[in-house]
């Protein structure tokens, strides 16, 4: 049988389309079961402390009442709003090993990066030191485009409960980030379309940089544990405007951004071991790290969240009046977006 010339072309188009997704589905397989590697594993649980609420911030609805002064050197890892001095300098937040990193909101410093182990904050959520890994993964990774954050949250919502952390050291291929320029304090939506250019900074990407990023991910589809209280999750999750990766998952993550280029060799399966890398790299930048941004290669540790602690303080927005600091609380040194030196809050603990 002679096989015309039109349809030798047609039979050719048809083996590239099957060989193309036949390619597809091998990469999907890859990104969803074959990218991690787990070398570590544990029954440990940990606690992840909440102070403030997320939907304040978003409203932009802070004033010194809501703020509080958190001394970050027992802190571990923690991410939210921050500032040094004064409250119109509140930018993005990421606490690692005590030592607080802040996207100042202060033009007349060129948005700098400012560090300290004492800041005013409406709004953080984050781990204790002291606190162990559940599991410890490995990311080799088979491509050099690298693999979708979210698709890694994914896999790992596969292996843990509703809801964990996830500290990593990572070499991104590129990190697709977002960070505010104006502080959240002027009584209007910061997410809301016609207020996003007046309080987002257009970044754009950084490709091939090694960093260190802390968030939590929750699976909204698996069952809570008996006692979870939901609303919590409703203080540390929202959708950030520049968010485009698609996934059933809820998560809030912030990046430190380094120096470094490249990760050469693996970390040993320790979580000192990590935290000592980590430590040895030179930040340059914070910022919000958004799903979409693909890594290349990592070491990622996971805390599985048994307990959640409440800080009373600023609540009010979602009808908790208990919550709000009392005005006759002790202060020193406040004027309104100006510089809150003391002052003394009540805690509340929620152990479920």
């Amino acid at each position: 049988m002679r096989i015309s010339k039109a349809n030798k072309t047609g039979i050719v188009a048809i083996s590239l389309v099957v060989a193309l997704s036949i390619a597809l589905i091998y990469s999907f397989a890859i990104t969803s079961h074959e990218i991690l590697s787990r070398s570590y594993q544990s029954n440990q649980t940990s606690h992840l402390f909440v102070l403030g609420d997320v939907l304040p911030v978003l409203n932009g609805d802070l004033d010194y009442r809501r703020y509080l002064v958190q001394d970050t050197s027992s802190v571990a890892f923690a991410l939210g709003a921050g500032a040094l001095g004064s409250v119109d300098r509140t930018g993005e937040l990421l606490v690692f090993d005590g030592k607080a990193y802040i996207k100042s909101c202060d033009p007349k410093a060129n948005y700098m990066m400012e560090i300290s182990t004492e800041i005013l904050t409406p709004f953080c959520f984050g781990l204790e030191k002291g606190s162990r890994p559940s599991a410890i993964y490995t990311l080799e990774g088979r491509d050099e485009r690298g693999y979708a954050l979210n698709s890694i949250y994914e896999k790992l919502s596969e292996e843990h409960g509703r809801i964990f952390a996830v500290v990593g050291v990572a070499e991104f291929a590129e990190i697709q980030r977002s960070a505010i320029k104006l502080a959240p304090i002027y009584g209007e939506s910061i997410i809301a379309q016609a207020n996003r250019e007046k309080y987002f900074h257009d970044l754009p990407p950084i490709k091939d940089v090694v960093s260190i990023f802390f968030g939590t991910v929750s699976n909204p589809n698996k069952a809570a544990a008996p006692g979870y209280d939901l609303g919590m999750e409703e203080r540390i999750f929202y959708t950030n405007p520049a968010e485009k990766g698609a996934s059933t998952l809820q998560s809030h993550t912030h990046i430190l951004i380094t120096a470094r280029k490249s990760l050469e060799g693996k970390l040993d399966d320790s979580d000192d071991e990590i935290s000592r890398f980590a430590k040895s790299l030179s930040v340059i930048d914070i910022n919000h790290l958004l799903t979409q941004s693909t890594v290349r290669k990592a070491t990622i540790m996971i805390y599985d969240i048994r307990a959640m602690i409440g800080v009373a303080g600023t609540s009010a927005a979602r009808g908790n009046s208990e919550y709000l600091l009392p005005t006759e609380n002790p202060m020193t040194g406040i004027s309104q977006y100006g510089t809150l030196e003391a002052f003394v809050v009540a805690t509340r603990c929620i152990d479920y």
